[in-house]
């Protein structure tokens, strides 16, 4: 007989457990008084004669092996590391051509609000709107770069203010002029 863990109270086998049940009662619902071992018989049957599926206990694994190979097939395979990166699931849709109106159109509109007071701008309010015309959910050939046209075209307008001071500016300079001349 075995002792229990530091109880001093006998084993599976000594008659009763450590919670005080007696062994092989039927308050046990976790079979703690059993005098037999679950776990020394095999649930599966491996070994079992009478069983025609069950293998032999020192047989390899059905699955570690493809049945269809030949031996010589198997033998020569390589064992080398994993294949680096993430499986592959499936490919993903190619992204769609740029309008190259939508891109001239930000250009322009960014280049003229920057550097040259929105003399370019009336030319990227133009490509920016044909690019948004290329990029139309309804248009004949799907293109992308739909956000550009957008923000060409806000851009642009934002350039139109400095080219309206330049060309007020402007005409007030040649007011003058022709008043000093006339005078």
């Amino acid at each position: 007989m075995s002792s229990g863990h530091d109880s001093g109270s006998p084993g599976r086998s000594g008659g009763y457990d450590p919670y005080g049940q007696q062994s092989g009662h039927l308050d046990d619902p976790y079979g703690v008084g059993r005098a037999t071992d679950d776990y020394a018989i095999d649930p599966y049957g491996v070994g079992d004669p009478s069983d025609p599926y069950a293998s032999a206990p020192n047989a390899s694994d059905p699955y570690a092996s493809d049945p269809y190979a030949s031996s010589a097939q198997q033998a020569q395979q390589p064992v080398g590391p994993y294949p680096a990166g993430p499986p592959q699931f499936g490919a993903f849709q190619a992204p769609l051509p740029s309008s190259g109106a939508a891109i001239t159109g930000f250009v322009l509109g960014l280049v003229g609000l920057v550097m040259c007071g929105g003399l370019t701008s009336p030319f990227g309010i133009w490509f920016s709107a044909r690019g948004m015309n290329e990029t139309a959910p309804t248009s004949r050939e799907p293109r992308g770069g739909r956000g550009l046209a957008i923000a060409g075209l806000v851009i642009s307008l934002v350039g139109l203010i400095p080219l309206f001071f330049l060309l007020l500016h402007l005409a007030v300079m040649i007011f003058g002029l022709v008043m000093a001349i006339t005078a």
